[in-house]
């Protein structure tokens, strides 16, 4: 196609699971060529993820686990959906949320449920307590409330530093994670998305469909017993691990022998 053509298919990537898609490509046709190409520009936004912009939670605890110490609140987020008339405009949504906070007051995470997964949406160390190999006590607490207490299948997540951080660390420098399958080029990761993959029952989000080049995926162990082990050693291929007690193969082995 002539890219200097302007055509209502150029919209059809952006529009899946949306609502009033026939809307917007209607209103795309009887617009002026200058509208058509306003739309165009903003039509990858209905595909980005809604960006969290408040949390609010209650200061005493609704709930608890012998670990944690659980607060039911809300998320206010920003996403560019398509009206009833077929304009694109900013809605505010609204998310239910848990933060979960470490007894001894370590680690902290905040997550998003939904009916068979959570979205991490934020997590950290007590700054007091950085440096010593509490990133790995974090994450199973994670997992042991998303997988034992909330009976999920999955967690989601994606590897960037909180926004409220400084950027420029060690966790956004790009390392290689492993060769390409096809070329033998470098595939680089940042450090802090390497580390996140190196997790046990930790996958690459685009293994599960995801459009985020810095997603990541944890699974729960219980809901894996009908792969084989030929899927487990495939898994580790496209997602190798620093240590070889965190590829699949080496924990479903604990798995079907616990």
């Amino acid at each position: 196609m002539d890219p200097n053509i302007i055509s209502p298919s150029q919209l059809l990537p952006y529009l899946k699971n949306q609502k009033n898609g026939e809307k917007l490509i209607e209103r795309f046709l009887k617009s002026s060529q200058f509208e058509q190409e306003r739309i165009l520009r903003k039509a990858p936004e209905l595909q980005r993820s809604a960006i969290l912009e408040e949390f609010h939670f209650p200061e005493s605890k609704t709930n608890s686990t012998k670990e944690l110490d659980l607060y039911s609140g809300t998320g206010l987020a920003k996403k560019i959906v398509i009206n009833s008339v077929g304009r694109l405009e900013e809605e505010e949504v609204k998310f239910s949320l848990i933060k979960a906070v470490d007894k001894r007051s370590r680690f902290e995470f905040i997550i998003q449920p939904e009916e068979t997964f959570a979205h991490l949406v934020v997590c950290k160390v007590n700054p007091n307590y950085r440096g010593k190999g509490l990133f790995k006590v974090m994450v199973a607490s994670i997992r042991d409330y998303c997988f034992q207490e909330l009976e999920l299948n999955t967690i989601s997540g994606n590897a960037r530093p909180p926004r409220d951080e400084k950027e420029n660390d060690w966790r956004n420098e790009m390392v290689e994670y492993r060769k390409n399958f096809t070329t033998g080029e470098p595939v680089k990761l940042s450090k802090l998305h390497r580390l996140w993959l190196n997790q046990p029952y930790a996958i690459h989000g685009a293994m599960l469909g995801s459009d985020d080049a810095e997603s990541f995926a944890i699974l729960n162990p219980q809901h894996l017993r009908e792969f084989s082990k030929e899927d487990f050693a495939e898994w580790d291929t496209t997602c190798p691990k620093e240590d070889k007690q965190n590829t699949f193969v080496e924990l479903m082995k604990q798995e079907v022998a616990a």
